[in-house]
């Protein structure tokens, strides 16, 4: 199925979805229990707590929070007043997760100063497939989001598979409790290299990646084509500014900020497995 042999249109998400406002439970008012509750997280899909008093329950909707982020929620939830709730007859799982996806496309105008609240959600204009009627096609992006879906299984699987492949001959190892252990200085067993300054103005994009003081994503923060004398890989990469000391292993070519060194042992050649110890 192919985005671009298709004919798009704008809407107005007012006009095709009923939008509702959340409403507020302060964490010392929630209950812990099973209903999910969501709020302006940019992490774990929104989802905040599980809670046992909701103030109200909606099923199988999209939700945006007051930074754009939007995301599909399937089955039974509840959520603060910092999200907008999408919803409408046509909407499935797959073509809500479609529709996040172009809803997100206007996540960089809203701010701190400018948040997207739910009157502004319904004036958003997005882009969707449009069947030969004009309507938006929820069949269409429901089956497009199937597939991708479905590639993106077969793909993970056999990762999946290779990494059995490589670990299930390892012989059995000695408990930590058994090891003698003893102190180093960082700088006694790794080389530590700095990483070179590298601005979002001066980005251009590309397929290597950017390693940034980040505590997600394996410090990866953007994918560049830019190169400097930062470019490593088989190192450990380890803030000291941001999310200090927060460490990740990058066992391919990657650029760094100068928020990260670069460790790589002194004695012996190190391996994925040994740096993800370390």
């Amino acid at each position: 199925m192919d985005l671009n042999s298709i004919q798009w249109a704008e809407f107005t998400i007012g006009k095709i979805f009923q939008v509702s406002r959340g409403k507020r439970l302060i964490e010392k008012d929630r209950i812990k229990g099973n209903v999910p509750y969501y709020s302006a997280s940019a992490s774990n899909n929104g989802l905040t707590d599980l809670i046992q008093n909701p103030l109200f329950i909606e099923k199988d909707c999209i939700i945006i929070t007051t930074f754009c982020d939007s995301y599909y929620v399937k089955g039974e939830f509840t959520a603060s007043d910092e999200i907008s709730i999408l919803k409408n007859e046509f909407l499935t799982e797959f073509s809500g997760k479609f529709i996040s996806k172009m809803i997100i496309a206007n996540r960089e105008k809203f701010a701190f100063g400018y948040k997207a609240f739910t009157k502004r959600i319904k004036r958003q204009i997005i882009q969707l497939p449009v069947n030969s009627n004009g309507y938006p096609d929820y069949e269409f992006m429901d089956n497009y989001t199937r597939q991708k879906e479905s590639e993106q299984i077969a793909k993970y699987t056999s990762y999946i598979n290779a990494r059995l492949e490589k670990v299930k001959n390892f012989r059995e190892v000695p408990k930590l409790e058994n090891k003698k252990w003893n102190e180093f200085f960082i700088e006694d067993i790794f080389h530590i290299k700095a990483g070179k300054r590298l601005t979002k103005a001066d980005m251009i994009k590309g397929e290597t990646p950017f390693i940034g003081a980040s505590d997600s994503n394996n410090g990866i923060t953007n994918f560049v084509s830019n190169t400097n004398s930062s470019l490593d890989s088989n190192v450990l990469g380890v803030n000291y500014n941001g999310s200090v000391v927060e460490n990740f292993y990058h066992p391919y070519k990657a650029i760094f900020s100068d928020d990260v060194k670069r460790l790589s042992l002194k004695v012996v050649e190190g391996s994925e497995f040994l740096y993800l110890f370390i």
